[in-house]
């Protein structure tokens, strides 16, 4: 077993842990399988004798691990400790990768590279899983045949990402090749407080002056805040979709949609100043080569002429309220423009949220805002309006 290298890898055991969701498996990204990698973890945390790669890996060796290893390592490995990890922010720079684990929540967002001919056009695509199942997901690759099924899977549209004029940002040419790339950029993270952000961007409609850009609040393990907003000075459509499970049943609401399985309910708003065309799409999914599944994706609209926004709000097992605030400047007393600044109010249970979000520079030359009595500066600044806060916030991007 001295060839198989975990002796030199272990960073690159510890990235698969960290890519690892809570049941074990890896996501559909790229071309990549809905893969059980439980047993690789396994044989690292034995090597390794960490008790961390333990803890993703099977509590006793598997079958197939005792023939590689030999009947000694049973004992070795029962007597090594199981150890789990408070870190909840798992960020891999290289790849465009951020992963949110907390408990049995994982949330992954992606702004990288294409990653060669197995690369699909994923840009600020994210996947969501909660309580032993796939909320929203990846939609996988099913096929490497050059035809339509290959480009299905491949395309913008089987992600949960956004799009312009309903055209992809990465075109392929075959089954390898492209014939348009969108270099990623801006992809930064940050934890504190308690909260967590991921923001992005990429290059992918600069050919029809548009800049799209992501940005991520986890405020709390089952409430989540996606900002998309979109740059330009013509008229556009915009179109973000949001790719569910098939285990559960999805219908629309007035400003969203439920998921409900056994595990999970799942509540979806969506605003904008622009007003939103939502429907359900009956889509499929591929968690392994040749297989198909029948799913269904939200697909929702804005357009407008120059800048354009669009919040999401995802509540889990328990609806929350959304609304939009007036952001105000403390200095100057007036209104911002939605292009520059916007703030939504959030309330869940006994808990709420002001977060403000801002798409420019605003302050010129020193301003703070005022959004709902909220007063801070900052690009990204969340108010915990349940505790009181309305000074100064959390700052998460500056």
């Amino acid at each position: 077993m001295s060839n198989w290298g975990v002796l030199e890898n272990h960073g690159l055991f510890l990235a698969s842990l960290a890519w690892q969701k809570p049941d074990g498996t890896e996501p559909c990204m790229g071309d990549s399988d809905a893969i059980d990698q439980r047993d690789l973890i396994t044989k690292a945390a034995y090597f390794y004798q960490d008790g961390e790669l333990k803890k993703g890996g099977y509590s006793h060796l598997d079958f197939d691990t005792i023939w590689e290893l030999g009947f000694k390592a049973v004992k070795q490995y029962d007597q090594l400790p199981s150890l789990s990890t408070s870190q909840r922010l798992f960020v891999l720079q290289e790849s465009g990768n951020a992963i949110y684990k907390e408990e049995d929540t994982y949330l992954r967002f992606h702004c990288g590279t294409l990653g060669a001919g197995h690369g699909h056009s994923d840009k600020l695509h994210f996947d969501l899983y909660a309580n032993k199942e796939d909320l929203l997901l990846d939609a996988g690759r099913y096929t490497y045949v050059p035809r339509s099924e290959r480009y299905e899977f491949k395309d913008s549209t089987a992600h949960n990402t956004t799009t312009v004029d309903n055209k992809n940002f990465t075109v392929c040419k075959d089954s390898w090749e492209c014939s348009k790339l969108s270099a990623p950029i801006g992809f930064r993270t940050v934890q504190k407080n308690g909260y967590i952000a991921f923001q992005g961007s990429h290059q992918g409609y600069l050919d029809v002056g548009v800049l799209p850009r992501r940005t991520i609040v986890v405020l709390e393990k089952t409430l989540i805040l996606i900002c998309d907003e979109f740059l330009s000075q013509e008229h556009h459509s915009y179109q973000s979709y949001l790719h569910f499970n098939d285990k559960g049943k999805v219908r629309l609401q007035e400003s969203g949609a439920v998921y409900q399985s056994a595990q999970n309910e799942m509540y979806i708003h969506t605003i904008s100043s622009q007003g939103v065309t939502q429907y359900l799409k009956s889509t499929r999914l591929s968690r392994h080569y040749n297989e198909l599944i029948d799913n269904k994706t939200m697909v929702c609209e804005v357009e407008g002429d120059g800048f354009v926004s669009l919040f999401t709000l995802i509540s889990l097992n328990k609806d929350a309220y959304f609304k939009k605030e007036r952001v105000l400047s403390n200095f100057k007393k007036i209104r911002f423009p939605d292009s520059l600044i916007e703030a939504v109010t959030i309330k869940k249970g006994d808990n709420a949220y002001t977060v403000v979000v801002s798409h420019q520079e605003w302050a010129s030359p020193t301003d703070t805002f005022n959004a709902d009595g909220c007063t801070g500066f900052g690009s990204l600044v969340v108010f915990d309006r349940g505790k009181g806060e309305t000074e100064i916030g959390t700052r998460l991007f500056t």
